[in-house]
């Protein structure tokens, strides 16, 4: 299934903050049928870019190095390596800061998503919207981690939103079926970056992706 995506970057340059967001469709043949990734991770605190660079390195090295022919087995045993990595991480630093992100694989008519921290993600089918991950606030000392996998088929002219930072939730449910209204899809996401610029968001991320 082909993919048309826009990717809308506001936070770049926000002082101790650092985003990685990015749609990765691999170039050679093979890789190209294990899937595509969609990605969003929000890194607080920081400036650097190296750490969440590096977990994006070796999902992809390790993902698609992976012959298991069950992409969601894949998909597990890459966040196995992922959760590891942020493990070691936390070991050598005092603090990591707060992550927050998406990462969606889109595999076929399939998407298999996964998050940490507390970031948003939705589904638009129709006249729909379907809330696709659900948070809760980290226990003290708890290390962060990718857990829950949602997995779900897609349907052409679908449209999946990713997005991390914002300020308030009030009124998402409203202004992003109002902003798909738009098209090309480039038109939609401009409607929406307005309309949350008018809010008074200013450090937001989101990437719509539409089949």
């Amino acid at each position: 299934m082909k993919i048309e995506s826009v990717r809308l970057i506001h936070a770049q340059g926000v002082p101790n903050h650092y985003v990685a967001n990015q749609v990765y469709q691999p170039l050679d043949e093979d890789h190209r049928k294990r899937g595509s990734f969609a990605i969003l991770l929000n890194h607080a605190h920081t400036t650097q870019g190296a750490f969440i660079a590096s977990l994006i390195n070796t999902l992809i090295r390790e993902y698609y190095r992976n012959h298991t022919p069950d992409l969601l087995t894949s998909f597990e045993q890459t966040l196995v390596r992922l959760n590891e990595q942020i493990r070691q991480y936390t070991r050598s630093r005092d603090t990591i800061g707060a992550i927050d992100g998406v990462i969606a694989l889109l595999a076929g008519d399939e998407v298999h998503l996964t998050h940490i921290g507390k970031p948003l993600a939705y589904l638009s089918r129709g006249s729909e919207l379907l809330e696709l991950v659900e948070t809760a606030d980290a226990k003290e000392g708890e290390t962060p981690n990718f857990s829950v996998i949602t997995s779900g088929e897609i349907q052409t002219d679908d449209v999946l939103i990713l997005l991390t930072n914002l300020e308030s939730t009030e009124n998402l449910k409203h202004d992003i079926p109002f902003s798909l209204l738009q098209t090309p899809l480039f038109e939609a996401g401009r409607a929406f970056a307005r309309i949350k610029r008018g809010q008074g968001e200013r450090a937001f991320e989101s990437v719509f992706i539409r089949f």
